[in-house]
């Protein structure tokens, strides 16, 4: 099962982002990484999304946290963040919504809490679409 980075929001300096580029491109295809989607001008219809989208697929969900985690990246990501405000979120392919978050399932992390609101209702309507 593949593992994703998605990430949206926006670039402030678009000149200030070449060594970034320039570092995480070779980074992420010594990983067999891939970027699966890339959109500046996203249909925006609801929320702050920002004008960049960005998929980039991994193997699996354990490779897209590890290339993340890794001490080489988060050197990287000091040459993006001045340059960018963006939400970057680790995903696994499927649909996790019933089976992950079920009122039977543990409940998310504290952290998934913050970021993904843990709502017994709505996914008892979800399952039923």
């Amino acid at each position: 099962v593949k593992g994703y980075w998605n990430i949206s929001g926006g670039i402030s300096n678009p000149e200030g982002m070449d060594p970034y580029l320039q570092a995480v491109k070779p980074y992420l295809a010594k990983l067999n990484a891939r970027f699966f989607l890339q959109e500046i001008n996203p249909y925006v219809r609801e929320g702050n999304a920002g004008p960049l989208t960005v998929i980039i697929e991994f193997d699996s969900l354990a490779a897209a946290k590890a290339a993340y985690d890794a001490p080489k990246y988060q050197e990287m990501l000091k040459l993006r963040q001045l340059h960018s405000d963006v939400s970057l979120s680790i995903i696994e392919e499927g649909d996790h919504l019933v089976n992950d978050y079920s009122e039977e399932a543990p409940k998310p992390s504290q952290h998934t809490i913050r970021t993904v609101p843990y709502y017994p209702a709505l996914l008892r309507l979800l399952a039923a679409v």
